[in-house]
């Protein structure tokens, strides 16, 4: 028995693709990174192989492990340098730096994105030599084919901030976006903004992930495409003014029938992906998780308590009055992302 798994429903990528597509017109490249964000590189991928340009990854290990044959776009320049020998002929690298220019081997051929760091300052190169970049690379490495060009609007919630960084990519390319054949800055939460999608009307091309899998543009009715399910070991009844669990932290207030669910701190339990929220919010909520107890496991939509603190290994829950079979799932408030990758995956058509 699968003491914890997590369904995928293609069915439902296939609908928020259906909804990219309607208020998308450029070329779509979909980031599978960190194993398809926690859903299976594989499967994602040979199920959206037919239905999008391109993929993107951070590293050229992960590009091995998608089996069928597209263009993949390594979005690190901080490339596996010991792998560029014999490099895959679909297989797209980024320059951010000349370091990496010196790496290549001159008897070997490669294809190309610029990574243009408007305002991260992580990696990448600045606006302003963007031109001698394209210069120095079409002089002196002929050996390397310039296709694409990017960056990465990380902080998409700032608007007059995003929207600077879009003018500031534009003007940085203008005398050069003709020998590029991607131009692309729109990613999950900037595709989905209006006001975005007409600044950067000089590009041809979008990156999305967290929109594809449901993460994030719930309210522009994209839908998330995974749940996270577990079943109970075994179930015993505690009388009342026992203590259950480490440290004797909870003690029954009545009779209780406990529910053993063999995940626990070693499956993130109790962990949630966090989205951007403001700063009253984000005190209210942690105020709110002081004094009321959270809870991760449902049973019918409904939640259950959990008893003290999950263990490395077991969850303890309160089913008493449920009517509770072994046959059946509980669903669990897990993000795929921050789970084993060893985690079994089973798909919906």
């Amino acid at each position: 028995m699968d003491k914890f798994w997590c369904e995928v429903d293609l069915q439902k990528l296939l609908e928020n693709i259906a909804i990219l597509n309607n208020i998308n017109d450029k070329k779509t490249i979909a980031v599978v990174k960190g194993n398809a964000y926690g859903l299976g590189i594989e499967e994602i991928t040979n199920f959206l192989q037919d239905k999008v340009d391109m993929f993107a990854v951070y590293s050229i290990k992960e590009a091995d492990k998608i089996k069928v044959y597209k263009d993949i776009l390594i979005l690190s320049p901080d490339i596996e340098y010991d792998r560029l020998k014999d490099l895959k002929k679909n297989y797209i690298l980024s320059i951010g730096n000349l370091e990496v220019l010196e790496k290549f081997h001159k008897d070997s051929n490669y294809r190309c994105h610029i990574y243009v760091d408007t305002g991260m300052n992580r990696l990448g190169i600045k606006p302003e030599d963007v031109k001698y970049y394209v210069n120095y690379i079409k002089e002196n490495c002929l050996n390397v084919k310039l296709e694409g060009i990017y960056t990465h609007l990380h902080n998409s919630s700032k608007i007059n901030y995003t929207k600077r960084q879009i003018i500031n990519f534009k003007n940085s390319i203008e005398s050069v976006k003709s020998q590029f054949e991607y131009i692309h800055c729109l990613s999950s939460n900037s595709i989905i903004n209006k006001e975005y999608r007409e600044i950067a009307k000089f590009t041809n091309t979008v990156r999305v992930g967290n929109i594809l899998y449901g993460y994030s543009g719930m309210s522009f009715g994209f839908k998330p495409i995974y749940s996270m399910y577990c079943k109970i070991m075994y179930d015993y009844y505690v009388d009342r003014g026992e203590s259950i669990g480490y440290g004797n932290l909870y003690r029954t207030k009545r009779k209780t029938k406990v529910g053993v669910v063999n995940i626990g701190t070693i499956d993130n339990i109790g962990v949630i992906r966090q989205r951007r929220q403001n700063f009253v919010i984000h005190i209210l909520k942690t105020a709110y998780k002081y004094f009321f107890k959270s809870s991760y496991i449902y049973y019918n939509n409904k939640k259950l308590d959990i008893i003290g603190n999950p263990s490395m290994n077991y969850t303890l829950v309160d089913i008493t009055g449920i009517d509770y079979k072994k046959s059946h799932k509980l669903k669990v408030n897990i993000c795929p992302t921050i789970c084993d990758t060893s985690l079994r995956k089973k798909y919906i058509s």
